[in-house]
């Protein structure tokens, strides 16, 4: 088995490097922009894995290389973006590039010789980060700006003395870190430190082959690049995937540690069982069986172990009166242990006087009472180290949950910034990019969000193993539901020309279910993906419901390559992945399937999965328990299935509006969503004429349905405001004609006048929002200690108009919030000095600041996160990485609330 992963993680090298040889083949800087890329974010992976452990390692090697590693990876993706023919900088030749290059393997070089030295030291982490920071921002302004750094490169002569002196002192340093790590390899994993060495040795013979080089693209250079791609890719097998696959043999080795001597523990208990000098018996109380007993006790009573094994207890026991027994039982119950005098009966009929004291204890995981006689001292031993390991247990478990809270944190900051900028490049607000650029900046975003979806896999498993993931239960439209999950992956099966086929019984249409719609969603989208992943082009995917009396049955089936026998017993394991054929091809975490079976079993459902087995399909099918909601418990049973036809949920309603949006876009039209409110409950009788009375106004209305407050919903197209407003007058007085009402009412939002989203139309005719206005005499206080999200939530907001104040902790938010009295505040919620929570306690308490509204910006995802920050006195909360539409809607909504007069809000 591991020759064949060995051979397959060969091959999956070879095949990289062809790529890159191919890449450069067609452009040296495409080969060497991918190469740089990769060493960037294995840098910076490994900076976010060791960070968010620093609390749990005392090994602070890794936290000083992951810490080093960032700011190395910082220079090296200067130097690729500086690099002749990105375009990004005034281009001056390769001598620029050249000295980045040197300056990144200097700070290499001098971080691994460091980093033995403290292995077992304990530091001031920040501190060392600022010391990085400050050499590479000094090494970056001798080279852009005094441009005083050593000259590298000369266009005629080539490489410069320096530089090639630099890359063998480089070298030497390298050597010596060699050394150094040989001596203290007792602190690592074997195969840790078997990858770092060679990492490091691959490392110098990248150095020494970048000394030989006349010109950027000669062989010597190319070669140098992949010897440094293998570097990192050791780097990465080293501590990225030994983390996130053997976290005992890197992040957690101390609590590897720990579980071993649990073990030992455990062993020493049973060897003090079959050794103690006194008898100890197990007894299961349903049965009165004798469980286990140690040899002492057998010895005592004249039998062998294997006689008594299996004895009832009463045999062994001199009757005692029911008084007594109904005493000790009581005691036993009371206080959970019993001590009492026995007198027991020999095999050959003698008898003894005990002091037995009997418990009840866990025994392969049966309650059962543990029976020590005479000397109870040793059991008392016993007792104290089971405790001490039940303890040392508890505390792993928080060690791990307190490490998953901080991981969600600290892996969400930076990635906030990263798909931020992603985000406001690819919008192009600050200038053109080129098509490379923009390719560039998507696939950075995409790798993004593809890390963040992997954060939140194993944050949703780590929340539902601790028993804190909670259901939020709502109406859900069934039918509605399974459809916009199929259209979620609609491009994908068409640019594979997939099939999509959903069979729902007519029973089950326009249903309501009772469930958590986020959940279920990532249950059908997993299993959808999973099938469009799996299936050859052509192929067909295939969604079932049934209903039988106590549950629905959702099947997903598909035509693709099937799964084996022995796969189909794991494929709900953690980081389990099917293997053999295609599906070794086809990339993956192996979460999805084990989320899916928990957010199933959260519901109180089951799932399992079928196949005949490899090439012939797959089918996967999860139950639901049969729970409808009913939202209308009082219609006639003669319209009832007329209405229930044309419930629409929210989702429904923006799905609808959102194709009216693109419909508008392509063909320059505008419409208005009209929302008509009236007594519902008399109209039922005369559904059809209800419906006949919309149908008399032609093409230009288009009843939508009937919202689950039983409003109605319709849109008016090809109509300008005021005739929008003339059509919604006359349909009133002809319904209150047709019902006799006077109550009747109605709300318009026109697109694009009065907003241009779904959900801005749909808060309009709900009265949730006002009219737009001008962004330009709006301020907003944003406070971030971390400089990469300030700047982020800044460009956002000043791209969209707004003025901006910056504040760097809370103590300042607080007081420059009382200075200029901002319209609102982006307060994030752990800053130095004083976090976001009690810097918008003390504004809230201000009369001077209490209503302005307070957005609360987090990476915290935990269950009671958002309760924390609204009793805090936050409007809103919206977690990391923030998404654009999101946050301006969300600061647009608030400001415009703001803007009413405070009386008109209780």
């Amino acid at each position: 088995m591991k020759k064949s992963i060995r051979f397959r993680q060969f091959c999956i090298i070879f095949f990289i490097l062809l790529i890159l040889y191919l890449s450069n083949l067609y452009s040296y800087l495409l080969f060497h922009t991918l190469v740089e890329i990769f060493t960037v974010v294995v840098a910076f992976v490994i900076f976010i894995l060791v960070w968010n452990s620093r609390h749990l390692v005392q090994n602070a090697y890794f936290i000083f290389l992951g810490i080093a590693f960032l700011f190395i990876a910082i220079i090296d993706l200067v130097h690729a973006l500086s690099f002749s023919g990105m375009g990004i900088f005034q281009e001056t030749g390769a001598n620029r590039p050249t000295q980045l290059w040197i300056a990144a393997r200097f700070m290499q070089s001098i971080s691994l010789l460091i980093a033995p030295f403290v292995i077992q030291k304990k530091f001031n982490y920040l501190r060392l980060v600022h010391i990085y920071a400050f050499f590479t921002l000094l090494l970056l302004f001798l080279i852009f700006h005094l441009s005083v750094f050593p000259v590298c490169f000369h266009e005629l002569s080539g490489l410069t003395l320096f530089k090639k002196l630099s890359e063998f002192i480089f070298s030497i340093f390298l050597l010596i870190a060699i050394f150094l790590l040989h001596r203290r390899r007792h602190y690592f994993d074997t195969n840790v430190y078997h990858l770092l060495i060679a990492s490091i040795l691959i490392t110098i013979a990248s150095e020494l082959t970048f000394t030989l080089y006349r010109e950027v693209l000669s062989i010597q250079n190319m070669i140098g690049h992949y010897l440094k791609f293998i570097s990192y890719y050791l780097l990465y097998k080293s501590i990225i995937e030994t983390a996130l696959e053997k976290p005992y043999s890197l992040l957690f080795r101390d609590l590897k540690v720990r579980e071993e001597a649990l073990l030992e523990s455990e062993q020493k208990y049973r060897n003090l069982f079959e050794n103690a000098n006194d008898s100890i018996f197990i007894v299961d109380p349903r049965t009165n069986k004798i469980l286990d007993l140690n040899e002492t006790a057998a010895f005592r009573l004249g039998y062998s172990k294997s006689e008594l094994c299996g004895w009832n207890w009463d045999k062994i026991v001199i009757p005692m009166t029911d008084e007594q027994i109904e005493t000790i039982h009581k005691k036993l119950l009371a206080d959970g242990v019993v001590i009492y005098e026995q007198i027991h009966r020999r095999k050959d009929g003698s008898r003894i006087l005990v002091e037995l004291s009997s418990r009840v204890i866990t025994y392969n995981k049966l309650i059962v009472l543990q029976n020590l006689v005479h000397d109870i001292t040793s059991r008392k031993e016993v007792e104290k180290e089971l405790r001490e390991a039940k303890e040392l247990a508890e505390l792993a478990n928080r060690v791990k949950s307190e490490f998953l809270a901080n991981m969600s944190h600290e892996l969400r900051t930076p990635l906030n910034a990263i798909i931020g900028f992603s985000e406001i490049l690819q919008d192009m607000n600050f200038g053109e990019l080129n098509a490379r650029q923009l390719e560039y900046i998507k696939d950075i975003k995409e790798s993004g969000e593809l890390l963040l979806s992997l954060i939140n896999d194993i944050l949703d498993l780590s929340k539902i193993e601790a028993g804190k993931a909670v259901l939020n239960y709502s109406p859900i439209d069934l039918e509605s539901m399974l459809q916009n999950c199929l259209n979620l992956i609609k491009e994908k099966a068409l640019r594979h020309q997939l099939t999509l086929i959903l069979n729902i019984p007519a029973s089950l249409k326009g249903r309501v279910i009772k469930g958590d719609e986020r959940k279920l969603k990532q249950i059908m989208i997993n299993l959808l993906s999973n099938a469009a992943k799996f299936t050859p082009d052509n192929g067909t995917i295939t969604v079932d419901v049934a209903l039988t009396d106590k549950e629905i049955l959702i099947t997903v089936s598909d035509t693709g390559i099937g799964i084996s026998k022995e796969d189909q017993k794991h494929v709900f394991e953690d980081f389990y992945q099917a293997k053999g054929g295609l599906a070794d091809k086809i990339p993956g975490t192996g979460l999805g399937l084990a989320l899916v079976k928990r957010f199933v079993e959260l519901h109180g459902g089951r799932i399992w999965a079928q196949s005949e087995g490899l090439g012939k399909g797959s089918q996967f099918t999860f139950t639901l328990p049969n729970q409808f909601e009913i939202i209308i418990d009082d219609i006639t049973d003669l319209e009832q299935d007329d209405f229930l036809d044309r419930i629409v949920t929210d989702e429904k309603l923006l799905d609808d509006l959102s194709h009216f949006i693109h419909l508008a876009l392509k063909t320059g039209l505008h419409f208005s969503l009209c929302c008509l409110t009236m007594n519902t409950e008399k109209s039922l009788n005369r559904m059809t004429k209800l419906l006949q009375i919309f149908g008399d106004f032609g093409k230009k209305l288009k009843f939508i349905g009937f919202g689950l407050s039983r409003e109605i919903y319709f849109i008016l197209t090809e109509v300008n405001p005021h005739q929008s407003h003339s059509i919604c007058d006359t349909l009133v007085k002809k319904l209150e004609n047709l019902f006799q009402l006077t109550n009747i009412s109605y709300q318009i939002a026109f697109y694009p006048a009065e907003g241009q989203t779904a959900e801005c139309l749909l808060n309009k005719v709900r009265g949730k929002r006002l009219p737009t206005w001008n962004h330009q005499h709006k301020t907003v206080l944003i406070a971030a200690d971390e400089p990469n999200n300030l700047k982020l939530a800044q460009n956002i907001l000043e791209v969209s108009g707004y003025a901006t104040i910056e504040a760097t902790d809370g103590q300042q938010a607080i007081e420059l919030a009382r200075s200029y009295n901002p319209d609102l505040i982006l307060m994030d919620i752990q800053m130095p000095v004083m976090d976001g929570l009690e810097a918008t306690k003390v504004l809230k308490a201000d009369p001077k600041t209490r209503f302005i509204p307070v957005i609360a910006l987090t990476a915290h995802a935990m269950k009671g996160d958002e309760n924390k920050v609204l009793a805090a006195g936050c409007e809103e909360y919206i977690t990391k990485p923030l998404d654009t539409q999101r946050l301006l809607h969300a600061v647009e909504l608030y400001l415009t609330k703001n803007s009413l007069p405070i009386t008109n809000f209780s």
